[in-house]
């Protein structure tokens, strides 16, 4: 029941109940909201429980009062006898249950320990703006479309850590003692100090980290002798299925247009154009394949609509761009 409220109540409202239970200071609307759900018999029951939770939360990670191994080998040594039949079935519902329970409130107590030591920022949808976030250290970090980013309210220890889902540009705060760690599922990214960006969507089959100042160290986890060291102009890629990262300068001048939304063509290739346009505004363009792909454009943008562009690139390629939906659209000959 517990796991089940905890998945239903809105996230906000967890946040304020992972201050109240850390002792922080509540504003006025949070102190309203706990004082309500004080007077919430269910609701007071499950601050209870989570404070309990909380208190106890480093057993419950280490499982220190539930060893599992050894209920496993009692489980699997007493199904396999003759003795099952009759009685091991009740024993079976017991063991279920106390797993259940110790899983259930390990889950618990991390989700409270999550809520209250670490921060979730997300940029959900497509054609955004880029919004510019202050990480505790105050490195600044830019979102592109469907990334979430994690990181520690506070950075302890001997690195600062944080997790990226999707793309998002850093610009790191110097701390020579105190390195600068972004975790992806298929890489790592190591630095001092310097700005860089770091494209590491789950979907797509590669991992690449574009250097702007500075140096970067890029990490492939799936095979740890595999480290490229980069600096300003580099950029590093990872393919998925490969467990080699490739290192070159960068030629192009819009790998970063998504956040500064400029746009430069010289002499572009309809199919860079696509490219460029699909990364900076999330689009999807689905092009006919009698179109030439190879045919160029010269233009400039500044901070244009992504429906503006496409008009520019219909009207000087002679195309026909027609909008399909939500940042979806089809390109043909006319």
């Amino acid at each position: 029941m517990v796991l089940n409220d905890l998945e239903e109540m809105e996230t906000a409202k967890w946040d304020i109940i992972a201050k109240y239970l850390n002792g922080e200071t509540l504003n006025k609307n949070e102190s309203t909201y706990i004082e309500e759900a004080l007077n919430n018999k269910e609701l007071k029951q499950l601050i209870a429980d989570s404070a309990y939770t909380l208190k106890n939360a480093d057993n419950y990670y280490q499982l220190k009062q539930f060893d599992t191994n050894a209920a496993w080998e009692k489980f699997n040594t007493e199904t396999k006898t003759n003795r099952f039949i009759g009685y091991s079935f009740n024993h079976l519902l017991r063991y279920a249950a106390i797993f259940v329970v110790v899983l259930s409130t390990a889950f618990f107590a991390f989700l409270i320990n999550d809520r209250i030591n670490y921060t979730h920022i997300s940029s959900k949808g497509k054609n955004l703006q880029a919004q510019t976030y202050v990480l505790p250290d105050g490195s600044q970090v830019t979102l592109n479309h469907n990334t979430t980013l994690k990181y520690p309210k506070k950075f302890d220890g001997k690195i600062r850590e944080v997790k990226l889902k999707g793309e998002a540009f850093f610009n790191v705060e110097r701390m020579p003692e105190k390195p600068f760690i972004v975790e992806t599922n298929d890489a790592s990214v190591k630095v001092l100090g310097t700005s860089f960006n770091v494209n590491a969507y789950p979907q797509s089959k590669k991992v690449e980290v574009y250097v702007e100042t500075g140096k970067v160290a890029m990490h492939n986890k799936q095979n740890e002798n595999n480290i490229v060291l980069l600096t300003a102009g580099d950029k590093a890629t990872l393919e998925k299925n490969s467990d080699q990262i490739v290192k070159k300068a960068v030629l192009q001048n819009n790998y970063l247009a998504w956040k500064t939304r400029k746009i430069f063509f010289e002499s572009a290739s309809l199919s860079e154009v696509i490219e460029t346009l699909e990364h900076t505004f999330g689009l999807t363009l689905n092009i006919t394949d009698d179109v030439d792909q190879n045919q160029t454009i010269t233009a400039t943008f500044n901070q244009q609509e992504p429906d503006y562009i496409l008009d520019v690139v219909a009207l000087t390629l002679q195309l026909d761009i027609k909008k399909d939906g939500d940042n979806s659209y089809s390109i043909q000959n006319k």
